[in-house]
């Protein structure tokens, strides 16, 4: 089997914390967290067809993928919810089924037929399931809260943190039912978010503790553990 050293000439570093000043092809292990990393190139981004939503909405949900897509939710100015569901195709956007409960600034996770809104700002804890038609209302949270952190799938899901208020550090899970309480993260925080296919190989970073943090922690499935920070702490991520 040919060796990483073989191909590039140099073996992988191994170090017992992240380096700093990452570079673009960088590969070591890190003997600390037991995990392998590197560093790649980002593609870039291309204008797209625009959602529908006139006048423009924020802090909506949002899930599925590039060519599947769906946002729902959101403010409509001057501060009231809206249940909109749009669905994207790759090209551009059509309506989808109507929010039983208008929601905004709510948790998100799921494919295009197969999506889960959870709670929103300021303590909503309702949850509803989308089907690619229709939106069902399922078993509620069991912490309302909004800004909160999302990954997963409709029948392995996650919330984390939010602000009920006041902020918190909460963690649920939904296993397409029902929702059980999991271990706190780290840092309590609000307004970041989340990514991964699974609740137990989860992550979530930034947000605000109020203050802006770059803080990210990785989640597999029982315990949070701290990973590298952003390199500029923000908020209201996706």
């Amino acid at each position: 089997m040919t060796t990483y050293k073989e191909i590039f000439g140099k073996p992988i570093k191994v170090v017992s914390s992240d380096p700093a000043n990452e570079a673009e092809g960088q590969v070591w292990y890190n003997e600390t967290t037991g995990k392998f990393r590197s560093v790649v190139a980002g593609g870039a981004w291309s204008s797209s067809g625009s959602m529908s939503r006139n006048p423009a909405n924020d802090a909506l949900g949002g899930c599925g993928t590039p060519t599947a897509g769906l946002g729902f939710g959101g403010y409509s100015p001057p501060g009231g919810t809206v249940g909109l569901t749009e669905e994207y195709n790759g090209t551009g956007w059509a309506t989808g089924g109507a929010m039983n409960t208008p929601e905004a600034a709510m948790g998100s996770f799921g494919t295009q037929t197969a999506a889960v809104s959870a709670g929103g700002s300021p303590n909503s804890a309702v949850t509803e399931e989308y089907n690619g038609t229709a939106w069902t209302a399922v078993n509620a949270m069991g912490t309302g809260r909004g800004y909160s952190a999302s990954a997963g799938t409709e029948t392995s899901g996650l919330i984390a943190g939010g602000n009920s208020p006041p902020i918190l550090g909460n963690v649920e899970e939904y296993n397409g039912s029902t929702w059980s309480e999991q271990n706190n993260l780290g840092t309590a925080r609000y307004q970041f978010t989340g990514c991964g296919a699974a609740n137990t190989a989860a992550l979530v970073f930034g947000g605000s503790t109020p203050g802006d943090t770059g803080a990210t922690e990785e989640y597999d499935g029982t315990n949070w553990t701290a990973g590298g920070s952003l390199n500029t702490g923000r908020r209201r991520l996706a």
